[in-house]
């Protein structure tokens, strides 16, 4: 058994000892040399593919509400508005005799109250001028036509609303659309809106005189963006809105 262990020993010794051909240990190096540049492109392209999953995914970069375009100086940029997911409301409310038409005209429930005889007299609540009349009109923060109910009496803000007529306060309401809007019923099935006010000064159920304030005004509600502090004045008949400027004195 030791003849034998020493035998074999022998032969491992003699065995290291012989070359190795020059052919396989090229071999063995442009194996290595393979594997590694793999790996090395293994790891540049999981690189890409995070990156470009992070780009796709960022809300930041492709999901963006419009696209600009870029172009030479003294050029307009141009800008690609989004479609939107629902039609623009108001656009379809544009009379045919209204369309390319960019002003104020008077609106059919004006035309089918011409009966002048019960109208109330009202004294202008707001020291102002009236920048939007009362009907149809352009309106540019949303590019198409819209009805207006009533007027807009521009003022500077915290001005003293005061009532047009006497009345009864019937509701006192608070919106993020008008912010507080008084209700006021001035009989005969008349009743007086006032809206976009920051303070009020009476209370549901208050009798009130005309020239009394009421309330102070305050910067415009969501109902009209883009525009500045005023006075949003209706005139309804039997809940209908009628032109608020065929009653003021």
């Amino acid at each position: 058994m030791l003849k034998n262990s020493a035998l074999l020993k022998k032969v491992l010794q003699q065995t290291q000892k012989l070359p190795i051909p020059i052919k396989f240990k090229e071999k063995i190096g442009a194996g290595w040399h393979f594997l590694k540049k793999s790996c090395l492109y293994l790891i540049l392209l999981t690189g890409i593919f995070c990156g470009n999953y992070y780009l796709i995914t960022n809300d930041a970069v492709f999901q963006k509400h419009a696209i600009e375009a870029y172009q030479k100086a003294n050029n307009p940029v141009r800008q690609i508005k989004p479609e939107p997911k629902e039609p623009i409301a108001g656009a379809a409310t544009v009379p045919a005799e209204l369309k390319d038409h960019q002003g104020v005209d008077q609106a059919a429930a004006d035309k089918e109250n011409n009966n002048t005889d019960d109208l109330p007299s009202l004294k202008m609540p707001v020291d102002g001028r009236v920048t939007t009349k009362h009907g149809f009109s352009y309106v540019p923060v949303f590019d198409d036509y819209r009805f207006h109910p009533g007027i807009d009496i521009d003022a500077a803000t915290n001005s003293d609303v005061k009532a047009a007529c006497n009345g009864v306060v019937k509701q006192v309401e608070h919106s993020k659309d008008w912010n507080y809007r008084l209700i006021i019923d001035i009989d005969n099935g008349y009743e007086i809106v006032y809206s976009n006010l920051n303070e009020i000064k009476v209370a549901k159920g208050d009798k009130v005189e005309k020239g009394q304030i009421i309330g102070k005004l305050g910067k415009p509600g969501e109902a009209e963006p883009g525009t500045a502090p005023h006075l949003h004045l209706e005139l309804l008949k039997n809940g209908k809105a009628i032109n608020p400027l065929n009653t003021i004195r």
